[in-house]
């Protein structure tokens, strides 16, 4: 850890900052409002779209920088306008689409404020519990397209971030998948952030860049940030901050890249990392690693 005092604050959101209902719970708010009043930055980090984290944000009363799709597509505030992007190339777009579908798999295709998936609407009939949860608010200004529709527009705008998923997972095609992208589609970085899933982001971005990224443009050094996670998509920016903190429900990677643990996020382990580490007060369920 360093001995800077910490300047920004980048958290994740599911696992992290979010509770099972998808809402940010009463302490972590208090916790983090308290950090802003003492003059620190706030930043979400998700992989979820830009718009989507927009109003977890404004139903918090919070007004964060927002670093949607793992750092591809970042607002200065919620609903803002798009402050930064980073864009898959788009022949590798094209391959992955067709890769995907090959085996059977769901792939999502993120450009700004629009998702393509290849399949009908049918197949999820709700579409929130995977692809974000206000993505249907009015607020959000999102669309979703179904079986593969306006596909060719959102490439010609520019694509953002893939994902792969399988909801059912009831053989190993996801897992036989993770290892062949890379190998047949070799620019994309590939990570996860949960079971079901598989991340797909340019080579130019990550969660960890993003933040580096951000506070390059406070004029802070990452000894002054503090970013917090839980899975394997959160490692790069666990090991880019001059302190990390994994939450008690961590992967063994992102507990391994941090340099603290609280308690899980059914805990608000959040802000008690926060109360510790930026507010200074005495809690004790929060440790240094070695």
């Amino acid at each position: 850890m360093s001995d800077k005092e910490i300047r920004l604050i980048v958290t994740d959101m599911d696992g992290t900052l979010l509770s099972d209902a998808k809402s940010i719970s009463e302490e972590n708010i208090a916790a983090l409002k308290a950090a802003e009043a003492k003059g620190v930055n706030i930043a979400f980090c998700s992989g979820r779209p830009p718009n989507d984290v927009s109003i977890l944000a404004i139903d918090a009363g919070l007004s964060p920088y927002i670093l949607g799709l793992n750092g591809c597509c970042c607002l200065e505030k919620p609903l803002g306008e798009i402050w930064r992007e980073d864009l898959l190339d788009e022949s590798d777009v094209r391959r992955l689409v067709e890769e995907i579908s090959s085996v059977g798999l769901i792939s999502g295709v993120f450009s700004g404020a629009k998702l393509i998936l290849n399949v009908p609407a049918s197949v999820y009939g709700d579409p929130r519990r995977v692809w974000g949860s206000n993505l249907l608010d009015p607020r959000a200004g999102f669309e979703i397209c179904y079986e593969n529709n306006k596909l060719e527009e959102a490439i010609a705008r520019g694509v953002n971030k893939m994902m792969v998923h399988d909801p059912w997972r009831t053989d190993d095609r996801l897992a036989r998948l993770f290892k062949r992208l890379p190998q047949v589609v070799p620019g994309p970085e590939y990570t996860s952030s949960w079971i079901t899933n598989i991340e797909i982001n340019p080579a130019t971005m990550n969660k960890g860049k993003s933040v580096k990224r951000l506070a390059d443009y406070l004029g802070l050094s990452m000894d002054e940030v503090m970013a917090l996670g839980d899975n394997d998509n959160d490692i790069s920016m666990l090991e880019a901050a001059g302190t990390s903190v994994a939450m008690g429900n961590s992967t063994p990677g992102a507990l391994a890249a941090a340099t603290h643990v609280t308690v899980d996020y059914h805990q608000s382990g959040l802000a008690k990392a926060v109360r510790k580490l930026v507010l200074h007060e005495d809690v004790p369920c929060v440790r240094k690693l070695v």
